[in-house]
């Protein structure tokens, strides 16, 4: 700085999060609906997600580990006591990585693993989930990054966790639909 004379400064874009990833509720295969449903399903495969690796490799150590909330900012997590408190919680909630845990709640889903490891729907039928992204997304970067490193960690617990890029025409309403599975790459701000 003394020697250029420049001045490096971050900005502060008032996100709440970096790349996310979520289950569609309403999936139009009733199997894969059910389990994206199941409170357990969904809170193994984020005790599965090694959150603290992402943030060390994608986000060079910056941030806080998170679930997923509106932006630590936001007025409403601000107001009050009481704000602050459902902030940590959210914050907080199925956030420790812990692979071990990530498997019984699994196996109390119903979802158990075959002999060869995979993972399978409660009636016994192959459980395959995909993480979608929109093709044209840039083949490096964040939730790239991200994504390869989510689809490990769910490979690790059994589950048949499948990056899958579709087309960008069409992703969106492919998604309102029902068709897509799971989305990445969304982001939270106030």
């Amino acid at each position: 700085q003394a020697t250029s004379g420049l001045e490096g400064r971050c900005w502060d874009s008032g996100s709440g999060t970096g790349s996310m990833y979520f289950f569609r509720q309403d999936f139009k295969d009733p199997k894969l609906r059910a389990a994206f449903r199941d409170q357990k399903f969904r809170a193994a495969l984020s005790h599965a997600y090694n959150r603290a690796d992402v943030q060390k490799a994608v986000y060079f150590g910056l941030g806080e580990l998170s679930t997923g909330t509106m932006s630590p900012k936001a007025i409403e997590y601000n107001v009050n006591d009481e704000g602050r408190a459902a902030y940590a919680e959210w914050r907080d909630s199925y956030v420790g990585y812990d692979p071990e845990k990530a498997k019984a709640l699994l196996d109390e889903a119903g979802d158990v693993a075959g002999a060869d490891g995979k993972r399978t729907l409660p009636d016994g039928s192959p459980m395959q989930t995909q993480a979608t992204i929109a093709a044209d997304q840039a083949p490096t970067g964040e939730h790239m990054s991200k994504n390869e490193r989510l689809v490990r960690d769910w490979q690790a617990i059994g589950i048949d966790a499948v990056l899958t890029p579709l087309p960008a025409e069409g992703y969106d309403e492919q998604w309102r639909a029902g068709d897509i599975p799971m989305k990445t790459a969304w982001e939270v701000g106030d």
